[in-house]
């Protein structure tokens, strides 16, 4: 099966995730030598490579304009080269947008930053990998002035199309009140050294901030659609009880700079959350979830497919999460509390789910995940009666939604994870792995939430009871649980959000300290 992940209830027979099920047999762990790396006050990125290399890109964001170090790795977790590389840009602060591997070279996209009244320049930055030097200048992608005092560093954005050969640049110009929103497209043939394929303006035809981008793709051939959440009043998801918002669907024309656009709905139900891929034909995949009580929960999820060329619907399908679902995985004390509220009639749902990849599989259909995600604000006065405020993310349960090629909702299941932190970092959330059949979930946890009879999920903490978690997914939906890593034996934790995925093998970037390495694990056949 060819699967791609794109980055996106019903009577649900449950099928718990037990305890730990010896997945440690058909896997191969292996820790590399200490790497001479700054693992402070540093950004590190990995990125595949050909022939089994990858690579480590290394620089500190505030002094990016003196250059990045980029260092080349066998798939033993040797080093075999390594290179700084001097950014001579005319501008002093920069970002690093996007680095991956283009075709036959290393691609950087950086940008300056995104300020009023000032220009903003994105440009290509091409590294030859055999010597690890720039192969030219940097190619200047787009030159534009900020001009609205709203835009920021997240007003522009980078997409790739399925197959990596196209790269949009979306500008989101943010308008104030009484202004009107103009959004701006640049598409770029990555294939072919940048050449320009597309670029088109459109404004909105709302105001005082009634409309978000919720989803930008752009497809193989440089189409480009946009979900876009529209309110019909204030900017607020209820009134009067009622949901204040549709979403729609909208697409650049291929010529001037109008816009088509389709609207979303799921009748009496309003969907919360919606996400878009592009599928092996070039037809739009929406998935999401959809509530009947607040605009914050989620109910069930749905499903449907639109035709690319007429933006018909194909298929569609809705189901709703059973009690049995919600309850899983939860602690017995909240489980009791959610079935009494629905033995009372009361709407029970799910919360703070946020959509984050979506598998197209052009045998079995599509796979939807998505975590748990919230923010929480703690305030505090020390003893000089001063207040202080601090917040924790936190990156909790995963849930994983199975859609056959029918458009069938066919089963969901509850990983339960429990992770938190005073800032984002790498340590957190999940990595997700396609192995032959199977979806491999890898995250890091507590090893104690693996003993047996063991109800409740422990924290992730840095302490000595810290583990790397795997958890196998099959396409019946059957679950297995295990530790690839722990501390205690490997001192080391595994970075889930710097990974490099090869086709039977990962090799996670890991940091003790101030101490990096690479953790090499292996399926076995």
């Amino acid at each position: 099966m060819k699967k791609y992940i794109l980055s996106i209830l019903f009577i649900v027979g449950i099928i718990t995730v037990s305890n730990s099920q010896n997945l440690k047999k058909n896997l191969d762990l292996e820790v590399g030598k200490p790497i001479n790396l700054k693992a402070t006050k540093a950004y590190l990125n990995v990125i595949e490579g050909e022939n089994g290399t990858f690579y480590a890109v290394n620089y500190t964001p505030r002094e990016i304009k003196h250059g990045i170090q980029i260092l080349e790795f066998d798939r033993n977790m040797n080093e075999t080269k390594r290179s700084n590389i001097d950014l001579k840009f005319n501008k002093d602060e920069l970002s690093v947008r996007e680095v991956f591997f283009n075709t036959d070279r290393i691609t950087l996209i950086l940008s300056s930053e995104y300020k009023k009244g000032e220009s903003v320049e994105v440009s290509a930055y091409n590294i030859d990998p055999s010597s690890l030097k720039p192969i030219s200048s940097p190619k200047l992608l787009l030159q534009f002035v900020s001009e609205s005092r709203f835009a920021n560093w997240s007003s522009l954005q980078t997409m790739f199309s399925r197959d990596m050969s196209k790269i949009l640049l979306f500008r989101n110009d943010k308008a104030g009140k009484k202004e009107k929103t103009t959004y701006t497209i640049n598409v770029f043939d990555a294939s072919d050294n940048f050449s320009p394929i597309r670029e088109q303006s459109y404004q909105s035809n709302e105001i005082d901030k009634l409309e978000d981008i919720a989803n930008v793709k752009v497809n193989n051939e440089g189409g480009v659609y946009l979900m876009a959440q529209i309110f019909n009043e204030k900017r607020k998801t209820i009134v009067d009880g009622k949901v204040n918002y549709k979403f729609k669907l909208k697409e650049f024309s291929k010529e001037g700079k109008s816009m088509n656009s389709v609207d979303l709905d799921l009748g009496d139900e309003f969907i919360t959350q919606i996400s878009i891929a592009i599928n092996q034909n070039d037809d739009i995949v929406c998935t999401g979830f959809y509530s009947s009580k607040t605009s914050f929960g989620i109910k069930g999820c749905f499903y449907k497919l639109l035709d690319h060329k007429s933006k018909t619907l194909i298929k569609e399908s809705k189901k709703e999460f059973s009690l049995d679902f919600i309850t899983s995985e939860m602690s017995e004390k909240a489980a009791k509390k959610v079935k009494k509220k629905k033995a009372k009639g009361k709407s029970v749902e799910l919360a703070s789910f946020q959509l984050r990849d979506i598998v197209l599989d052009e045998d079995v259909g599509v796979i939807q995940v998505a975590e748990r995600y919230y923010v929480r604000s703690h305030t505090y006065t020390d003893a000089n009666g001063v207040s202080h405020t601090y917040y924790t993310y936190h990156y909790d349960d995963i849930i994983v939604i199975s859609i056959s090629p029918e458009g069938e909702i066919e089963w969901a299941r509850k990983i339960q994870k429990r992770q938190s932190s005073r800032s984002p970092n790498s340590f957190m959330s999940y990595h997700l792995s396609i192995q032959g059949d199977k979806l491999y979930f890898f995250f890091n946890g507590n090893a104690e939430s693996l003993l047996p009879n063991k109800k409740k999920s422990h924290y992730w903490s840095t302490g000595k009871k810290a583990a790397g978690i795997i958890v196998e997914v099959n396409e019946e939906g059957y679950m297995k649980k295990d530790i690839f890593y722990d501390y205690a034996g490997h001192r080391a934790f595994a970075l889930i959000g710097r990974t490099v995925d090869f086709d039977d093998e990962l090799i996670f970037m890991s940091q003790v300290k101030k101490e990096i390495k690479f953790m090499k694990l292996k399926f076995k056949d």
